[in-house]
């Protein structure tokens, strides 16, 4: 008879080699240090920001798939509904509804976790700032998909170039991620008509957002006042020491100094910051 420790052992082993390899574009201390560059600088109170870093196969980064992939696809198979509300109590209440019970589901409807998704850092509706690795087979093409997002003219030379690249945007994305939970306790307080109505009067705005945030956003309404101050925090929140996507597309483009200007006034004023 087999020994029974040895099947475990060997289960394990097996499970552990079949998980992919994949690379945090973040870690705890960088996370720490950004943080209270914020607070320095802005003096939002972050004392109860929470921020994860997630990895294919667990719970989190699962469930983030299934999410994304239910909105992707719902219009064009709507026998996905079901799903919607299994993802809603999974949110409310992990212990009533399991990760489990939520793969199973997806998996039944045609919904396959590949341990991918297209960008690396996202904010929960509940303010929950969440950075999912990567997969190291796929570190190259993101690097070169936000490097074409980025509007930069870029080719990497191999993984550890590529994987540098990506710590730098993983700076940039958590200034940005911050700033949608900065918009969020604004709007709770019912501070941000002002900068609403600016967006909304920016056509120029409204059109780089939605290149930006389109594969973000495949098909739901983009949030623009939203994405866009989350942007601008960035640049306002770094001295302009990191400049957002945002403001470098419409550097480049003539004649929208004004709007740029416009824009960090505006996101400054709704920050309570001197510009």
């Amino acid at each position: 008879m087999q020994d029974t420790g040895v099947v475990e052992q060997t289960a394990i082993k097996s499970y552990e080699s079949s998980k992919p390899q994949t690379f945090d574009v973040i870690s705890q201390d960088r996370i720490n240090s950004y943080t209270q560059q914020i607070q320095d600088k802005t003096g939002v109170d972050l004392s109860g920001l929470k921020v994860s870093i997630t990895r294919p196969g667990e719970a989190l980064f699962d469930k983030e798939e299934i999410k994304y992939k239910y909105f992707t696809l719902i219009d064009n198979n709507p026998q996905l509904e079901p799903l919607a509300e299994l993802i809603g109590q999974y949110e409310d209440d992990s212990e009533k509804v399991s990760i489990e019970k939520l793969r199973e589901s997806a998996k039944s409807l045609g919904i396959m976790l590949e341990g991918r998704l297209p960008g690396f850092a996202l904010t929960s509706e509940d303010n929950h700032i969440v950075f999912l690795s990567i997969q190291e087979k796929d570190i190259l093409s993101m690097a070169q998909k936000y490097a074409v997002k980025e509007g930069e003219q870029k080719s990497f030379t191999g993984i550890d170039e590529a994987k540098s690249y990506l710590e730098s945007i993983a700076e940039r994305a958590f200034f940005h991620e911050v700033g949608h939970v900065v918009y969020s306790q604004r709007e709770q307080e019912g501070k941000v008509s002002g900068w609403e109505t600016f967006v909304d009067s920016s056509p120029e705005i409204q059109e780089q957002v939605g290149i930006l945030q389109e594969d973000k956003h495949p098909d739901e309404d983009i949030p623009t006042a939203d994405e866009a101050f989350a942007d601008f925090f960035m640049d306002a929140a770094t001295n302009g020491r990191l400049t957002s996507r945002l403001t470098n597309r419409l550097s480049q483009q003539a004649q929208q100094a004004n709007i740029i200007s416009a824009a960090h006034t505006n996101a400054a004023s709704l920050l309570k910051l001197t510009t």
